[in-house]
């Protein structure tokens, strides 16, 4: 062997015992985290080191290259309760919850924002009090940093704004980067969605209408009780509009005159800029349950003909299915599932449906197809439409005088592929994992 070739397996061997020696913390300072749609929630006491200070004040920073710059962070204030303080709403009182950060305030911001590890001695001029953030895949290792900074008497940061909620006549607009949904003054859910396309661009209008509803048995009588959509009525009471997230305070009230019913419940409808998430609270009203024989709540999507050319995937069949006529008639039927997607020259997006524990034992979720244009009871404004979503049975006597809680998302990915369902299904079932350290 020359001596060229014995000094360069020497160099060679001497870098691999360096790497090998390395800290694991200077290894992974830059930026590995491939997932860029996920939306980061906090509580103030998982910021314990932050808590007190004004909310004004604090700023999240995201480093590149050596370079730490703002990025676009959200502070919500939760009072006692567990309610978001609305800038006006029916408990509005402008001391409610002060202007300090609290235990149970929430930040967000965009895991995609999220850069390179720096210094633990690195921080702004102005900061008093520091924290790292360290964002974690535990699907493939990636990983991400972000610093949050006391920093009293900085200027507002100039960070971009994800998603906005606007009012054009009667109809209401949340929109994004991503998607484009749209809803009638009174109406329950939408009846507009684009979603961005492979181009770049929003797509056309490719939702009829959302349906959701009600269907249950008089115990006593045996009597079928239906509560379509149609007599569904939802108010607007509140609104936070953030740069990272909208939350709309919406009550919804179900009136049966004939039986001289009226009932209303109240939630919270998130949207990002990948989505939207209904965290629903219902409490059912007294001595209900035993009047009901059983239950059956359900929602889906209603499509345009805009929707053929995409294809079809659910959790309980992997295999995609093109949707090529009005009539789906590739798309299984059996399917017991929590997730599908749907994916095409219009864009893509995910519906996903999360059941607490506490609701777990008493339901069992099935997707839900409609296949029949004929129909005229089934038929939207679009004959010939497809509708999937999901009904959920009840299968046990669920409690009265409870709460009860269940999520609902409709994500829309970047990428409007397979691909881009699958990093969107990671949201739910592998959410990233969050750890903070103070900073000296």
């Amino acid at each position: 062997m020359s001596r060229f070739y014995r000094m360069f397996h020497a160099l060679v061997a001497a870098l691999c015992l360096a790497i090998l020696s390395c800290p694991s913390s200077a290894l992974s300072s830059m930026r590995t985290l491939a997932r860029t749609e996920d939306s980061v929630v906090l509580v103030g006491e998982d910021v314990s080191g932050l808590t007190g200070v004004e909310v004004a004040d604090l700023r999240l920073y995201s480093c590149h290259s050596g370079q730490c710059l703002p990025i676009a962070l959200q502070v919500d204030k939760v009072d006692a309760a567990g309610r978001y303080v609305f800038p006006v709403d029916k408990y509005y009182d402008p001391d409610r919850d002060g202007t300090l950060l609290d235990n149970n305030d929430e930040l967000c911001w965009m895991a995609g924002d999220a850069g390179d590890r720096r210094s633990p001695s690195w921080k702004p001029e102005r900061a008093t009090r520091g924290i790292e953030i360290e964002l974690l895949d535990p699907l493939d290792g990636g990983m991400a940093w972000v610093y949050l900074f006391n920093e009293p008497g900085a200027d507002p940061p100039d960070v971009p704004d994800y998603v906005d909620y606007r009012i054009e006549g009667d109809e209401t607009f949340i929109k994004s980067s991503r998607f484009a949904l749209g809803y009638r003054t009174g109406r329950v859910n939408y009846d507009l969605m684009q979603m961005r396309n492979a181009s770049g661009e929003l797509g056309p209008d490719v939702l009829d209408k959302q349906m959701v509803g009600l269907m249950a048995r008089m115990a006593r009588h045996n009597m079928p009780l239906n509560v379509p959509e149609s007599i569904i009525r939802t108010v607007d009471v509140a609104l936070i509009d953030g740069p990272v997230r909208v939350i709309i305070d919406q009550i919804i009230v179900i009136n049966l005159a004939d039986i001289s019913f009226q009932y209303g419940s109240e939630y919270y409808m998130k949207y990002y800029r990948c989505g939207q998430n209904n965290s629903v609270f219902f409490k059912f009203p007294l001595g209900l349950n035993k009047i009901l024989k059983s239950l059956v709540f359900y929602w889906s999507l209603d499509f345009t003909p805009d929707i053929i050319g995409s294809r079809y995937i659910d959790a309980h069949h992997l295999k995609t299915v093109p949707i090529k006529a009005h009539i789906v008639e590739a798309v299984p039927e059996d399917a017991t599932h929590y997730w599908w997607g749907m994916y095409g020259k219009n864009g893509a997006l995910l519906q996903t449906l999360d059941l607490d524990d506490d609701m777990m034992p008493y339901f069992a979720c099935k997707g839900l197809w409609h296949q029949d244009p004929d129909a005229k009871d089934k038929r939207g404004d679009y004959p010939g439409r497809i509708e999937i979503g999901f009904a959920c049975q009840e299968v046990g006597s669920l409690p009265e005088k409870k709460d009860y809680h269940w999520f609902n998302y409709i994500l829309f990915p970047a990428e409007p592929s397979i691909a881009g369902l699958i990093a969107l299904r990671n949201i739910v079932e592998h959410p990233l994992e969050i750890t903070t350290e103070k900073l000296p």
